[in-house]
């Protein structure tokens, strides 16, 4: 008679017969268990017990992610300035949240990404207004002086 299991060392369940296997391996750790006779039974509808719950991921994990992409995003972007300037905010502070949560290399990653492409932007805007307003390059469509 099958009987369910729960494994002391991470709490996972499985079906065990103690009279086919006194010791079995839990799937989930690898750790050994021994199947008592006192063990609840399994259940008769013909569902497998439940399991544990998927470990959840830890918190900042997607802003960190998020932080990098946005990062590598405003490297390219910085030719377009008020585009880059917006991204690389967002992946600054969306960084700096991942940051605070939990320090994670992906978060720094992204902030350093982020200033890097923040400096360019800003870089190339104030460099676009230098020369337009010295009359060196005039905006699209707008007529050049004669």
């Amino acid at each position: 008679m099958q009987t369910v299991v729960s494994c002391s060392k991470c709490g996972g369940q499985m079906l065990a017969d103690p009279q086919l296997h006194p010791v079995v391996v839990c799937p989930h750790c690898q750790a050994h268990v021994q199947v008592q006779q006192s063990a609840q039974p399994a259940p008769t509808d013909g569902m497998p017990p439940t399991m544990p719950y998927a470990p959840v991921s830890p918190p900042g994990q997607g802003k960190a992610t998020a932080s990098l992409v946005l990062g590598l995003c405003s490297l390219v972007m910085w030719l377009c300035p008020i585009v880059g300037i917006a991204i690389s905010i967002i992946g600054i502070v969306l960084g700096a949240q991942a940051n605070a949560v939990q320090r994670r290399g992906t978060a720094t990653a992204g902030i350093v990404c982020s200033v890097i492409g923040l400096v360019l932007s800003l870089a190339n805007a104030a460099l676009g207004a230098y020369f337009f307003m010295t009359g060196q390059v005039q905006p699209f469509g707008l007529p050049g002086q004669p």
